[in-house]
């Protein structure tokens, strides 16, 4: 599809080459939406996911499969480190811990981090 296009390019705030957290790693989102029934797949704060916006697509096509045994409901949302063990339990790509950092992203974390050290010295001299 054309969102793993963009998830895929390091020219994009989505997926290879996204901003950092404050932890100095990718954590990425993804949501999609079947307008003629309103049910909706998301996905939230997932690190080390390749295509995010895959993984919210199966969860949007698990939905439409009903309910699963005992009446229990189907999660339409999965979010941080479960949702990247719910995407691997499907076959969908899992990175290891750092593909998604880029060279240009580690450099501007690295940047973000200086000057807010700059700044928080220059508060503590004020």
């Amino acid at each position: 599809s054309v969102v793993c296009i963009l998830e895929d390019s390091p020219l994009t705030n989505a997926g290879l080459g996204s901003n950092l957290t404050e932890q100095a790693t990718v954590e990425c989102d993804a949501s999609v939406m079947d307008g003629a029934s309103l049910e909706f797949g998301a996905v939230g704060a997932a690190p080390d996911l390749r295509n995010p916006v895959k993984v919210a697509a199966q969860l949007l096509r698990e939905r439409r499969m009903g309910k699963l045994s005992l009446e229990r409901v189907r999660p339409m949302i999965v979010v941080g480190p479960a949702a990247v063990q719910w995407a691997a339990t499907r076959g969908l790509e899992v990175l290891k811990p750092g593909d998604l950092i880029t060279t240009k992203s580690a450099r501007s974390y690295r940047n973000i981090q200086q000057r807010l050290i700059t700044t928080q010295q220059q508060q503590q001299h004020n």
